[in-house]
């Protein structure tokens, strides 16, 4: 991901031309095909020759690394991603990017548990001279890091300062008007209404999380990868709320415009798998837990117990001790309970979405979701 191999890449003149290919992939959450042409676009930047075109390239990369190694999970990565931005950034002398970097950087040491930090980085970039310098996308800079801050703040469970940082950051966007810094995920009044979805979960209040998320039409974010967002943060709150058929509403309705953005994210599998352990699992939740790994079908079941055996044992196991074993394998994921069935209308059967049209979704759940 870093680009520390070399492969074969784009040409030096067609880097910003790649870059800009990169960021459409990561907007739409088509992460397969960016997973291939993020490492080549780094190992060509790194092999250009040096001057502003190169070392501008690599900061916008990585910043588009550490954001999709921050959706994965991967701290330690994420951490050098955005500590090479930041470097590359300054060198660059470009302003906006050297705030991006400090947002980026705020993440990582927020989940570590280094709060006061994380807000100090966040805070202390937003008010450099050379951002409030820089125009309206410096103020739109501005706004974003005001937004980490107040995520910040929820996670150490300050509400109020958390609704005051935001509500700085929704004037912000109010006066600006319209979306900005597009490349950097957007800022506009609908995506720091996402954010105060997310922060509210954060602060421990999923049921504000819901109010602030009936106040946003999914629509007005700016791309496929915010609407996605939107969906995951809802589905959250509804689990946190317990209700667990709107937070799989949610959930389906995610994978059925950004799938790669379902199956990819630790986050929405730690999501699944708690609907799983949380009582009655329906054919929806066991289909969309199988299609993110979560669970294994049947057949396959018996297919990888038969490989781990060898001949002799597999002639010697009963049909019933197979079935056992396949059983096992099936319910991991959820309680003590005895493991679920498929109805014969299950959505193992993979025709396709009439919906979106995508052939890895299934039609069952995505005419449920059209029907309502």
């Amino acid at each position: 991901m870093l680009g520390l191999h070399p492969a074969a890449g784009p040409s030096t003149s067609d880097l910003h031309g790649e870059l800009a290919r990169a960021t459409a992939d990561a907007h739409n959450c088509r992460y397969s095909r960016l997973a291939v042409r993020l490492p080549r676009l780094l190992s060509a930047a790194h092999a250009a020759p040096e001057g502003p075109t190169a070392v501008g390239v690599l900061a916008q990369s990585y910043l588009l690394a550490t954001r999709i190694l921050i959706k994965m999970e991967d701290q330690q990565l994420g951490w050098a991603a955005a500590d090479r931005a930041r470097q590359l950034a300054e060198a660059a002398g470009d302003p906006l990017a050297i705030a991006e970097s400090a947002r980026q950087l705020a993440v990582p040491a927020r989940r570590a548990g280094w709060t006061d930090q994380a807000m100090a980085i966040a805070l202390s970039a937003a008010d450099a001279p050379a951002l409030r310098a820089a125009g309206p996308d410096g103020t739109a800079a501005r706004g974003l890091l005001i937004q980490s801050a107040a995520y910040t703040a929820a996670r150490d469970r300050d509400q109020a300062g958390m609704r005051k940082l935001t509500a700085e950051a929704a004037t912000i966007a109010d006066e600006l008007g319209g979306t900005r810094l597009r490349p950097h995920g957007g800022f506009s009044t609908a995506t720091v209404q996402l954010h105060l979805i997310s922060a509210e979960n954060r602060a421990g209040d999923p049921s504000a999380a819901i109010a602030a998320a009936n106040k946003l039409t999914p629509q007005a974010l700016p791309s496929t990868e915010r609407r996605a967002r939107y969906q995951v943060d809802v589905a959250t709150a509804y689990a946190r709320w317990g209700r667990h058929q709107q937070c799989l509403d949610a959930l389906l309705a995610a994978e059925c415009h950004a799938p790669q953005e379902i199956y990819g994210r630790p986050a929405v599998r730690k999501l699944i798998s708690g609907l799983l352990a949380s009582g009655r699992t329906t054919s929806e939740l066991r289909g969309l837990a199988a299609r993110t790994g979560i669970l294994i079908r049947r057949g396959a079941a018996r297919r990888i117990l038969g490989r781990r055996q060898s001949p002799g044992v597999r002639a010697a196991s009963s049909p019933a001790t197979s079935a056992t074993r396949a059983s096992s394998i099936w319910g991991s994921a959820t309680t003590a309970r005895a493991s679920p069935r498929l109805s014969s209308r299950s959505a193992w059967d993979w025709t396709g979405c009439s919906c979106c049209s995508r052939a890895s979704q299934t039609s069952a759940s995505c005419a449920r979701i059209r029907r309502t």
